[in-house]
């Protein structure tokens, strides 16, 4: 609402640039006041400036300086927001990309595997090391978890073998597996919507 003395603000412009019927020293003293961030007073802007605290006052009555400030630090909220929301997708894309290669890692390892390696491998630890970069995937795209297929055929395993090593058909249970995991990763990569 405009009182009598004040400026009306223009609605061809931001509100926070220089006004109609502002002159550039006004809009100095405005653009002081508006940059001295969230804390910022009339008063503080007037020692900064060398003026008089009523004229300061006076100047911030009538050209709206604090409803400028306001638009102000609305728009930097904007703008940070916008940042952070480029950082955290950044975040997420390093994060897929670590998990991708962990899982790729596991899969190209399940896909060599000859028999005499079935011997001695350690199962436990293949379905663990694709369950703990899906999960990372998952928690890179902000997707909520619950129990992985890695997680659930290492738990059906040992509830059927605890103690035994793994076989032929474990192996391609875990190859299988694998698969999944990277179709799974991909639905994942797609779910990635840039934020509005």
């Amino acid at each position: 609402m405009t009182t009598p003395n004040q400026i009306l603000l223009g609605t061809d412009r931001e509100l926070w640039e220089r006004q109609s019927g502002e002159s550039e020293r006004q809009y100095s003293r405005f653009a002081m006041y508006r940059d001295l961030g969230r804390a910022r007073t009339v008063k503080q802007c007037a020692e900064l400036v060398n003026l008089a605290h009523g004229t300061a006052h006076n100047a911030a009555h009538r050209f709206r300086w604090r409803e400028r400030a306001e638009a102000w630090d609305r728009q930097q909220d904007k703008i940070f927001l916008a940042q952070l929301a480029a950082k955290r997708r950044e975040l997420m894309d390093t994060e897929a990309k670590i998990a991708n290669g962990v899982l790729r890692h596991v899969i190209g390892r399940l896909s060599r595997l000859t028999s005499q390696d079935v011997d001695e491998m350690d199962l436990w630890q293949v379905a663990r090391s694709g369950d703990t970069a899906l999960k990372w995937l998952r928690d890179a795209y902000g997707v909520a978890g619950g129990t992985t297929l890695a997680a659930a055929v290492v738990d059906d395993v040992a509830a059927a073998q605890p103690n035994t090593d793994a076989s032929v058909g474990e192996v391609d249970e875990m190859l299988e597996l694998a698969r999944l995991h990277e179709e799974n990763a991909a639905f994942l990569r797609r779910l990635a919507v840039p934020e509005a």
